[in-house]
């Protein structure tokens, strides 16, 4: 080192404040601490930004140093280990509250990924939706089929719409001793039972 680089530095020092003295000599344990903690992580490690945490312990030891009594800069033993202590603790703080919003950042899904997430949701309802569309379809074809035209046309008038008479036709009623209308369909008098028995549905009459 030139020796006007020590003439330089020196002079340099001579006008430092006692605060920004211990705030020199304690600033090599921030980047100690933060590296120790980073490396610490485990699967996370790569994704969490070191020099973040070096910057949150930085102004953890500059509140820290403006804590203190820096009036009396000579300590006996006891007094000086204390403070290192109160110095530390209040470095490593900031540094796992910044740690802690990394990693709270990274858990939170990107906006593609909660876009990616509403398309398979909706992609699933919609598949859901067609199934049970399917379904209907096929079970008032089934029912159309078993069912007398005339006897079908009174029941679409009766509910209102296909999907609603199948499910009438397909259901116990109580009026048919917990028997489904379709299973007397085929009987001797069946139709005209459940002819009449839509007839008394159309007045309000539950069964």
């Amino acid at each position: 080192m030139l020796a006007r680089d020590k003439v330089r530095r020196t002079r340099i020092a001579g006008n430092l404040t006692d605060r920004d003295r211990l705030i020199l000599q304690h600033l090599p344990q921030v980047r100690v601490i933060a590296r120790r903690i980073h490396e610490g992580l485990q699967a996370s490690r790569d994704d969490v930004n070191l020099e973040d945490l070096v910057s949150a312990g930085a102004l953890g030891l500059i509140s820290a140093i403006d804590s203190l009594d820096t009036e009396s800069v000579e300590l006996d033993a006891v007094r000086a280990r204390a403070r290192v202590r109160v110095v530390r603790h209040k470095i490593r703080v900031p540094i796992l509250d910044s740690l802690a919003r990394q990693q709270s950042r990274l858990a939170r899904p990107s906006g593609a990924d909660t876009l990616n997430s509403e398309r398979r949701r909706h992609s699933a309802h919609a598949d859901e939706k067609l199934v049970t569309q399917r379904v209907n379809r096929s079970k008032i074809a089934q029912v159309r089929r078993d069912v007398p035209k005339a006897l079908w046309a009174h029941a679409l008038e009766t509910f209102g719409s296909a999907s609603l008479a199948s499910d009438w036709f397909i259901a116990e009623c109580g009026a048919l001793q917990n028997r489904p209308p379709i299973d007397i369909v085929g009987d001797l008098g069946g139709s005209q039972e459940i002819d009449r028995i839509l007839g008394c549905l159309d007045y309000g009459m539950i069964f």
